[in-house]
């Protein structure tokens, strides 16, 4: 018969390490923000006191590992009342990542997924009153269970929380360019030769050593955190906290293969990085940084260019800018992947006072919006 654990703490999460990588490797839809590593880091660094680990684990009667569902427990105060909210760990806007996912074995999809339906309507050895997931694609395997609990009378609602750009990479950089306006095509080479005049010192590197790696993430660190600052954006990415778990990340990332850090340095220093992840055949386009002193060379285009083109020498199928609707990234990537955010009320006072009051507010603020609008156009 199958038995369900649940993680707790951190010693018991540490002793999964193994088993979580074998199965998170069978999901061709996993993604680096659902992997051991993420995850184990987000615990160990970025986790508050409001926050428990809740990660439910089903084991088949062989006493395999074929579910994994990586949540938290978050007491938030709210509308005059404390909940007990469920989310997937990391999905909070602090570290803000995408695609975040339940894992399950192929060969257990339907009895994963009704096993773990079962477990959270029955509420466990936990009393849960919302569930809230964020960041999930049109794929994910959580709306069955959205789907599930709205059929059997939940309160639940769904909304896109933005549109992630990415290019589906062809064979070769050129044929790539080829796809491109022919004023793109142009902007990109151009870009590149006026720096090579200007700047006679010019290269774009990937890390590929762990003594470059820690001097090229403390320079993505300060190139982010100063154009951050220099523009006035506040932030969670410019916090020392989001800056350890990243460094956290990427050695652990680096070790197992996964990282694509590339810094452009113009006479020996460096004006601009790009952080991302290699996974599944894709290149997920995580921060970047620039020096603004260096904006009029556009070293962000230039170096976004550079670290496109190296997903080509990778043969990499896909290039995945993630969550935002910047320019920039529209200036290289034309389709979309949607996310979205989902709110499953249980059916306890507080679950639905929750829903309810959140509801009203949406509404009051709607109507309000309304007034202002015409009280605008009357004047």
């Amino acid at each position: 018969m199958p038995t369900i654990k649940i993680l707790k703490n951190k010693d018991e999460l540490y002793n999964l390490k193994q088993e979580w990588g074998v199965l998170h490797s069978k999901g061709i839809t996993n993604s680096p923000f659902s992997t051991w590593e993420w995850i184990s880091s987000y615990e160990k660094i970025v986790m508050d006191a409001n926050e428990e680990l809740n990660i439910i684990c089903i084991f088949n009667e062989e006493e395999k590992l074929i579910v994994i569902a990586p949540f938290l427990i978050r007491r938030e105060r709210k509308y005059g009342l404390e909940y007990n909210i469920i989310e997937l760990i990391g999905s909070d806007e602090r570290i803000a990542a995408d695609y975040m996912d339940i894992i399950i074995d192929p060969k257990y999809l339907n009895e994963g997924k009704r096993l773990l339906m079962n477990y959270l309507k029955g509420g466990g050895d936990f009393k849960w009153d919302l569930i809230r997931w964020d960041g999930i694609l049109d794929d994910s395997k959580c709306w069955e269970l959205l789907r599930q609990f709205k059929n059997e009378g939940y309160e639940v609602v769904q909304e896109s929380m933005g549109v992630c750009p990415y290019i589906k990479l062809p064979k070769t950089w050129e044929e790539y360019l080829g796809t491109l306006s022919k004023k793109s095509r142009y902007n990109i080479r151009k870009k590149r030769r006026d720096l090579e005049k200007e700047c006679k010192n010019n290269v774009f590197l990937i890390v590929g050593d762990e003594d470059s790696l820690v001097k090229a993430m403390e320079w993505t660190c300060q190139l982010h955190r100063r154009r951050m600052m220099i523009k006035g954006i506040k932030g969670f990415s410019i916090s020392s906290k989001f800056w350890t778990f990243q460094k956290e990340v990427a050695k652990e990332f680096f070790v197992k293969g996964w990282l694509c850090l590339g810094v452009l340095e113009v006479d020996g220093s460096p004006v601009a990085s790009q952080y991302g992840f290699k996974f599944n055949n894709k290149l997920f386009h995580y921060q970047t940084g620039f020096d603004p002193n260096y904006e009029k060379h556009s070293v962000g285009l230039i170096s976004t260019g550079f670290m496109i083109e190296n997903a080509f020498k990778e043969k990499l199928q896909e290039y995945d800018f993630l969550r935002g609707k910047e320019d920039y990234k529209f200036h290289w990537a034309e389709d979309v992947k949607t996310i979205y955010s989902a709110l499953i009320a249980n059916k306890n006072f507080r679950g639905l006072f929750y829903f309810r009051a959140a509801k009203t507010l949406g509404r009051l603020k709607t109507r309000l919006k309304m007034l202002w609008d015409r009280h605008s156009e009357s004047k």
